[in-house]
């Protein structure tokens, strides 16, 4: 015997939800070899702002490649400063976790 299906008087709807930003939820940089370039992998996620202010990530992702960045930089002012500030970055918390040498 089959459950019999019950209607409800009032239906309850759910309005569709739009996801109409993208979330970098990942980064991986990869440069094997000092002598080679990097790479970097990038997973995007979609996400919304619902009504109370809080992101709501879609399930929805996409990857993104970007290859050859050191050799891009150099004709890239944009990308050398943005890779200058990382390594800057690195450096700093390298040296305060005692891993990096100061250079003074």
């Amino acid at each position: 015997m089959s459950v019999p299906i019950l209607n409800a008087s009032e239906p309850t709807v759910v309005p569709s939800k739009t996801f109409d930003k993208w979330w970098i939820k990942e980064i991986n940089i990869i440069a094997p070899d000092p002598n080679g370039d990097a790479h970097a992998h990038v997973v995007l996620a979609k996400f919304r702002t619902k009504d109370d202010g809080l992101a709501e990530l879609s399930s929805e992702t996409n990857d993104l490649n970007i290859m050859n960045i050191l050799s891009s930089s150099q004709n890239d002012g944009e990308l050398a400063n943005i890779i200058n500030y990382l390594m800057t970055y690195i450096a700093r918390v390298g040296i305060e976790q005692g891993i990096i040498k100061s250079p003074q």
